[in-house]
C-alpha cells in the first residue's frame, strides 16, 4: 500500500467532517483545520498529482490576510507567515491543475472516478473558491 492511500483517506474525511464535501451542511472550518488541508494537499499533490492542493492554494491568500488581522491571536504568527509565504509560490499550479482536471477525459481516470463525488466538490470549490472560504 503506498502512503498516500492514509492521507486521501484522512483528507476525505477531513473534507466531509469540516462541510467542505457536503455543501448542505454548515461549514466547520478554521484557520488551522485550513492550513492542515494545505499542506496535506500539497503533499498529496506532490505524490500523486491530484487536485486537492488547487483548493489549499487559493485558502494561503486568505490566510495570509486573517493572520494580518489576527495576528494577536497567534503565538507563532511570524512562523506562520513564512510558512504561507513559502506556499504561496506555488500558487501559479492552481490554474494548471484545474485546467487539467476540467477536461472531460482526465475525469474519465481511475484516480478520478474511485472519489468522483469529492472530486467533482473539490473542483468546483476550486473554480469558486470565494463561495467557501472564510477565514476572519
Amino acid at each position: 500500500m503506498r502512503p498516500y492511500i492514509n492521507i486521501q483517506a484522512i483528507m476525505q474525511d477531513f473534507a466531509i467532517s469540516s462541510g467542505l464535501s457536503d455543501l448542505s451542511k454548515e461549514p466547520r472550518r478554521y484557520l488551522w483545520t485550513d492550513a492542515f488541508a494545505v499542506f496535506n494537499y500539497l503533499e498529496l499533490y506532490r505524490q500523486t498529482g491530484e487536485l486537492g492542493l488547487g483548493i489549499g492554494l487559493h485558502a494561503v491568500n486568505k490566510m495570509q490576510n486573517s493572520l494580518k488581522k489576527h495576528s494577536a491571536h497567534f503565538s507563532n504568527a511570524d512562523q506562520l507567515a513564512i510558512i504561507l509565504a513559502r506556499l504561496s509560490q506555488f500558487y501559479p499550479l492552481c490554474e494548471s491543475i484545474e485546467n487539467f482536471w476540467s477536461e472531460t477525459e482526465h475525469q474519465l481516470v481511475k484516480s478520478w472516478l474511485e472519489h468522483k463525488d469529492i472530486n467533482d466538490v473539490m473542483l468546483v470549490t476550486s473554480l469558486a473558491p470565494e463561495s467557501y472560504l472564510s477565514c476572519g
